[in-house]
């Protein structure tokens, strides 16, 4: 088998594509752009568990608005089905009513 002794690195084939909201300013959105490129991933990885958090919390409060009697674990496994859908919310059920939780 025979090497190239000259090694050129692969293209990157992925693009990061940021998507801009449609209300907010231009110039607004270049300073949050520019904001993200600034900090480290630590800070980037930070920021994205936060609103990540955020969303489940606002999705879950939305399923309580819905079912204002649900306990803590009817609440979950509401979350599960509408985020994973019925047949994985069911298998988690499964797992919690037989004592077998991951």
């Amino acid at each position: 088998m025979v090497f190239s002794s000259i090694h050129q690195p692969a293209k990157p084939t992925a693009k990061v594509l940021l998507s801009t909201p449609t209300d907010t300013d231009d110039r607004a959105q270049a300073v949050q752009y520019e904001c993200w490129r600034r900090m480290d991933s630590g800070q980037r990885l930070a920021t994205m568990l936060n609103l990540s958090g955020s969303l489940i919390e606002l999705a879950k409060s939305g399923i309580k608005r819905q079912q204002p009697d649900a306990d803590d674990s009817e609440l979950f496994h509401q979350y599960i089905a509408n985020q994973y859908g019925e047949e994985l919310a069911a298998a988690v059920r499964r797992q919690v009513w037989s004592g077998k939780v991951l």
